[in-house]
């Protein structure tokens, strides 16, 4: 794609550049930041604006999804999910669960606008570009660009980690910043060379021993959030406390159970995981389903 000026912008995103400039100019104006809970942990989440939103929803859909991602990415791109990335692992005899460390706040702004300017863009577009999509300094927990833009800058390193899973026959993931590898028992024995890699790319893993999980077939194994020993399954501990969740619901009122959560945002993450037992377990799916409907 040919973005070597505000006019080829203005052509693809349909707004004019003055607006897009002057946007980026106001972007503390245009971004709300603070705490929001989601999934039930409270997390720091930058807000943009309705204008900020749309512009940078354009972005993604116009240009930023449009570049093509190596196989091995699996978060946030269409047609994948947390689900196809645990399939990838499945049955194998080792599994090994690693994360990259602040991952959207290590990834900062001037490596954002290099990442553009290799794609062939020219230097104002891509400062232009990083601006709309960057808050202080860095990708932004939050704004529609960042996962897709993580991903485009994971994707020139997956050729350093897959020739080591070729020598090795490993297999690897990336979901956003989850990095998972599964095959034989001597991967633990390969993991610094794996944090190695991602050290020399700018990322830093987890080494704290709830981070960096080795899972043996003896043991659970899961990815993403799905246990895969056998096949791809809903962890029995996460249908139980859905279930109860639910329950108490109904005794007590969702009302008291949603707490300082707005219960309409309450009744939508409790959707979601429902969803989330449905795609893998339709019969399980279905009950939590009943059960959710009559509260």
């Amino acid at each position: 794609m040919e973005l070597q000026s505000y006019q080829d912008l203005e052509r693809i995103l349909s707004i004019p550049a003055s607006q897009l400039q002057h946007l980026a100019s106001s972007i503390d104006e245009n971004v709300k930041f603070g705490p929001k809970v989601i999934e039930g942990k409270i997390r720091e989440i930058c807000d943009p604006s309705n204008k900020l939103k749309k512009v940078q929803r354009l972005i993604n859909k116009q240009i930023l999804q449009k570049i093509p991602l190596p196989g091995s990415l699996y978060g946030s791109v269409m047609g994948k999910s947390p689900k196809i990335n645990a399939e990838q692992h499945k049955g194998k005899p080792f599994v090994y669960g690693l994360d990259i460390k602040d991952f959207y706040p290590s990834i900062h702004f001037t490596r954002v606008q290099k990442l553009l300017l290799s794609l062939g863009y020219s230097s104002d577009v891509a400062s232009l570009l990083t601006r709309l999509t960057t808050y202080k300094g860095s990708l932004a927990q939050g704004f529609p660009t960042s996962s897709t833009l993580a991903n485009l800058i994971l994707a020139p390193i997956t050729p350093r980690i897959q020739k080591l899973c070729n020598q090795h026959r490993i297999t690897f993931t990336f979901y956003q910043d989850d990095l998972t590898i599964s095959g034989g028992y001597r991967i633990p024995n390969l993991v610094n060379l794996f944090t190695l890699i991602m050290k020399q790319e700018g990322f830093t893993l987890h080494h704290l021993p709830k981070k960096k999980r080795p899972m043996p077939r003896t043991g659970k194994q899961e990815v993403t959030g799905y246990v895969i020993n056998h096949k791809v399954n809903v962890p029995k501990e996460y249908y139980r406390n859905l279930r109860m969740t639910l329950h108490l619901c109904k005794v007590k009122g969702i009302e008291m159970i949603a707490g300082d959560v707005p219960v309409e945002e309450f009744k939508e993450s409790i959707f979601g995981k429902i969803q989330y037992v449905l795609e893998v377990n339709p019969a399980r799916g279905q009950k939590l389903l009943d059960e959710f409907q009559s509260i």
